[in-house]
């Protein structure tokens, strides 16, 4: 039956079996008692209330005729039968229009002033509900649905909610019908404001539940939805900017659980302030949350179990350019992700996690500024932390990505959790993995560093480089370690302690140098107290400092070669410049690309022309560059340095010789004769 505006009351309301309850009973359910609870019931056209004394005196029941006068705070029930108290969920005193149904399934709305609609079709029922509210109204007015429903899903859907609406349905909303069949949005709301949801309820079959477009001011309350197993819905509630007036606006969400279901289960897109407290989903096939292009989001806790087909979902994602968001935790199980952050997104920030048994634990890739502050992941398929770049050229890379206080394992008997924290290319730069617990993290590598720029530090079990060597009593070095780093720009810092400990006193120092000829650093431990015994060390190499973005940690593309008396200056500059010094005596310029491009000739002390004759610098097919000199027989033992400079441009200028970075140098003191001193050119690797 289709809702009309206005009917007439059914005859026989005094003895008309179909009524289960009067108006005037149901009026002290809806009206009085608020959420009531226990079934109540009475004959057919009357109301019970045992005990009471009638007008002669009797004791017994008391019946009521429908025609009685009802005053429920303007609101004239009429014929509402078959109301059960615990089927009733909110009083109707807060309501502008209630709608409810009799034992015989037909809905009726009642409204303030009276009848509004009947009919067969709920959702066409609740919409002339919302329909008959104030027109041109600037606060809100609210349809309470307070008996559950069932429809198909062919149903007159969506409820369309206008400005200044509130829908609440607690009672329930159950759509029938066939995984394969397509049904509509439940309720949507489209350029509107001060739209409310403070409760909806729906089971079964349905496609979108709740669909917000470009609205301001929205609030859900508690939204429940249970899909059954084999349902293939769409996302449950989406949020997004798909109306005429752009972005949606200022929302606020309290709690969403969602089971089951062919899609995310809450998901936004084009949103500015929105606020969410907790969203729970069970087996959904996408995302638990999903949030796109979305911006000054605040999420205290979601909830995942089994999140995620295809494998590119997770039970928290960011995507498309959200920005600025704050999460209180992750909590998920299973699933494909647990944590997903891709496609140019950038400060956000996860307080906590607990992600446990994922395909793979967390991904952020293209990401900048994204930072997870502590939690656990553990047991993934593959690996548990990855920040990556994809190779597109086009994207943000993955820089400024901070991984702290994370405890990342993999405690099955037969571990398969490949990598507990990875770092891969390409641009994947000045990252930050610190105060992390990685023991039994990764089958293949507890913690595997791609950028030179990445910050390493305080981890548990894993570092750039990490181990144990034994100091043997009697030796200098007591202990050498080769090639834990091979940053030349970066010093590396080391933790160590003893493994096992004699019973004399010791104590060591440590070191580290480079080998110019591996291109690495070496650790060095020597003593400053031998025991006479050797003593086992586990080791831990850390990066604390490898620069700030733009700082440039290898061999630039220009530079300079000076062949020069004395030691090379570290910091060039107004205050240092060998031939202000007069100690200059062959320069060069060149890059990584052509090699030597440029010699010159400078003009050193008295005392050097005298004593020294030598040629220009020369390059070779091995990378060096050399010079060869000769030392006079009259002359003393000379020291001589070959050194090497990056140049900020092709050319070099005394106003930015500060900026010029001492890239390598020989140093050595010679004796009368014929020498050759060489050093290693830049490469650009």
């Amino acid at each position: 039956m289709p809702p009309s505006d206005s009917r007439e009351p059914r005859s026989g309301r005094d003895g008309d079996d179909r009524s289960g309850l009067t108006r005037r009973s149901t009026l002290a359910l809806l009206g009085a008692a608020g959420l009531a609870s226990g079934r109540v019931s009475g004959a057919p056209g009357t109301a019970e209330a045992n005990g009471t004394t009638t007008d002669d005196g009797a004791t017994g029941n008391v019946e009521t005729t429908w025609s009685g006068d009802v005053d429920a705070n303007g609101h004239d029930l009429w014929d509402l039968g078959a109301v059960e108290a615990d089927r009733v969920y909110a009083s109707a005193r807060d309501a502008d229009v209630v709608v409810w149904s009799d034992v015989e399934g037909t809905f009726y709305a009642d409204g303030r002033d009276g009848p509004v609609a009947s009919g067969s079709d709920p959702i066409a029922v609740i919409q002339a509900a919302v329909d008959s509210l104030s027109e041109g109204r600037t606060s809100n007015e609210r349809v309470l649905v307070a008996s559950p429903a069932t429809v198909g899903q062919d149903a007159d859907f969506p409820i369309q909610l206008p400005s200044y609406t509130t829908l609440d349905v607690p009672a329930g909303i159950h759509v029938e019908g066939e995984p394969d069949e397509e049904s509509a949005v439940v309720v949507r709301a489209t350029d509107a404001d001060s739209v409310e949801l403070p409760s909806l309820t729906v089971t079964g079959y349905p496609n979108f539940c709740v669909w917000i477009q470009s609205c301001s001011n929205v609030r859900l309350g508690d939204v429940s939805i249970r899909h059954a197993e084999d349902a293939l819905s769409n996302t449950v509630v989406r949020i997004d900017d798909f109306g005429e007036t752009g972005r949606t606006t200022d929302v606020q969400v309290d709690q969403v659980y969602v089971e089951e279901g062919g899609h995310h289960a809450f998901e936004t897109y084009g949103v500015d302030r929105i606020q969410v407290d907790q969203v729970t989903g069970v087996n959904p096939d996408g995302c638990v949350v999903l949030l796109n292009d979305t911006t000054d989001a605040t999420v205290n806790s979601v909830v995942g179990r089994e999140p995620g087909v295809p494998a590119g979902y997770a039970t928290f994602r960011v995507a498309n350019g959200t920005h600025d968001v704050t999460v209180g935790e992750v909590v998920s199980r299973g699933g494909a992700r647990g944590i997903f952050g891709v496609s140019e997104c950038y400060d956000v920030t996860i307080g906590e996690v607990n992600v446990v048994g994922a395909e793979n634990g967390v991904l952020v890739q293209n990401c900048r500024n994204f930072a997870i502050e502590g939690g656990v992941v553990k047991n993934s398929g593959g690996d548990g932390v990855r920040v990556d770049t994809r190779d597109d050229g086009e994207q943000i890379p993955a820089e400024g990505v901070s991984i702290s206080n994370l405890r990342v394992t993999d405690d099955r008997e037969e571990p398969q959790q490949a990598y507990g924290i990875r770092e891969t290319g390409p641009r994947t730069n000045h990252n930050r993995f610190v105060n992390n617990d990685l023991r039994g993290a990764g089958t293949e590598a507890a913690l595997a560093v791609f950028a030179d720029s990445t910050v390493v530090r305080d981890n548990v079990g894993a570092g750039v480089a990490d181990g144990s060597v034994t100091l043997r009593p009697g030796r200098s070095p007591a202990a050498r370690v080769a090639g834990v780093s091979d940053l030349p720009g970066v010093s590396p810092e080391v933790r160590a302690e003893p493994v096992d400990a004699p019973d004399a006193n010791y104590a060591w120092d440590h070191y580290f140098a480079w080998d110019g000829d591996a291109g690495a650093w070496d650790l060095h431990f020597e003593w400053r107290t031998d025991p006479g015994a050797p003593v086992e060390v586990s080791y831990v190499v850390d990066r604390s400092d490898a620069g700030a973005p733009g700082t440039l940690e290898v061999p630039a593309r220009f530079y300079q070669v000076d062949f020069v008396a004395g030691e090379p200056i570290e910091e060039l500059g107004e205050e240092g410049l060998y031939a202000e010094q007069d100690r200059l005596m062959r320069f060069a310029f060149g890059s990584v690309e052509e090699g030597i491009t440029e010699k010159d000739t400078a003009w050193p002390s008295a005392e050097l022309r005298d004593c020294l004759d030598y040629g220009h610098i020369r390059e070779h097919d091995d990378g060096t560059a050399s010079v060869t000199f000769t030392v006079a027989d009259d002359c003393e033992e000379v020291t001589l340095s070959l050194a090497t400079y990056s140049l900020p441009g092709e050319e070099f200028s005394a106003d930015t010789a500060d900026e010029q970075e001492l890239l390598g140098a020989t140093t050595e003191t010679y004796g009368p004769g014929e020498h050759t001193i060489s050093l290693d050119l830049p490469s650009g690797e």
